[in-house]
């Protein structure tokens, strides 16, 4: 890289010359672009080099056994230009209790979505979430067979059973 995190950026910015069929990529960044802050002009854009900075520092305190799969395949870049804005972003407040609590599943050691970041989630939102851990490695519950989570999703999605089920 020498310095020059453009090859890196361009692998990883959407291809505008692309065909509107062959942007698959795209739905990534509806999901990463409207939970975003929101940029207030071209002076507050993130630049390549600081792009660069923010996932190197990634890889080295987040996630340095699984590098660049857990960091710079993410589309952080390029927010500043998706032009739709989350009008229905959660900004809080936090603390509100739900009729039903949010199930938040992870897996005891994901290199993408780390346990950590389940139990901050879990924390923040207090009485109105149930945290489930499946104790394996792998993104995501489904990376692994467990039939106790698959119980608790089929309770939890199928049939309504909230609190009694996670408590």
């Amino acid at each position: 890289m020498n310095g020059d995190p453009t090859a890196i950026m361009n692998d990883l910015v959407p291809d505008s010359s692309r065909s509107v069929a062959d942007k698959g990529d795209l739905y990534r960044y509806a999901v990463t672009c409207l939970d975003a802050l929101p940029f207030d002009g071209p002076s507050t854009w993130p630049t390549a080099e600081k792009l660069a900075d923010e996932a190197i520092n990634r890889i080295r305190k987040i996630s340095p056994h699984f590098g660049i799969s857990a960091t710079l395949s993410e589309p952080d870049g390029g927010c500043e230009f998706w032009s739709a804005k989350g009008v229905e972003r959660f900004v809080g407040p936090w603390n509100h209790t739900l009729a039903h609590p949010i199930l938040i599943a992870s897996t005891a050691v994901d290199p993408i979505t780390p346990l950590t970041s389940a139990k901050l989630v879990n924390q923040l939102l207090g009485n109105s979430s149930r945290l489930l851990i499946q104790n394996n490695p792998g993104h995501v519950t489904f990376s692994a067979v467990s039939s106790c989570t698959a119980k608790v999703f089929l309770a939890y999605f199928g049939n309504a059973i909230w609190a009694e089920l996670l408590d």
